[in-house]
């Protein structure tokens, strides 16, 4: 879900191994929002951060684990 200009949130449904299974998402969204895109003569090159909270270790409402991410 897009919560603002340039922030989304994932809710992702939390097995066993659900930190290793976090940080493989986001190593992997970094890394398809990291490859070049041409446009023309310009190579763009964008970057993005990813953070991570987990219910209810980080906190016990929407507000608290967005803050625990951010």
């Amino acid at each position: 879900a897009r919560v603002g200009g340039d922030e989304f949130l994932m809710v992702l449904p939390c097995p066993d191994d659900a930190a290793a299974q976090a940080a493989r998402r986001a190593e992997d969204i970094i890394r398809a929002v990291s490859q070049p895109i041409r446009l023309g003569n310009i190579e763009v090159v964008l970057s993005a951060s990813v953070g991570i909270s987990r219910f209810p270790q980080d906190g016990e409402t929407a507000s608290a684990l967005i803050h625990a991410a951010d």
